[in-house]
């Protein structure tokens, strides 16, 4: 597996044993949600396993704080 960010909420990623690979770029460049959205595919299509899901908790599913540092919100994945 091999991942790689770009500026400006841009993501690319291939599987090479699995045959898959993505690109995507996140319109307001984000990399906060260029980095769940790549877990996200990869989770997807079962390239991540069960066990190393819970490792990418942070990226799954971010907090969102405020200024002060306050929780706001957060991303979720979610599944169709």
């Amino acid at each position: 597996l091999m991942l790689k960010g770009g500026a400006e909420g841009v993501y690319a990623g291939v599987s090479l044993d699995r045959g898959i690979s993505f690109a995507l770029k996140v319109i307001d460049g984000s990399q906060r949600a260029a980095h769940f959205t790549a877990v996200a595919i990869l989770q997807n299509f079962k390239v991540i396993a069960d066990n190393e899901i819970s490792q990418l908790k942070n990226y799954l599913a971010p907090q969102l704080l405020n200024s002060k540092g306050h929780v706001v919100g957060q991303l979720r994945f979610k599944k169709e």
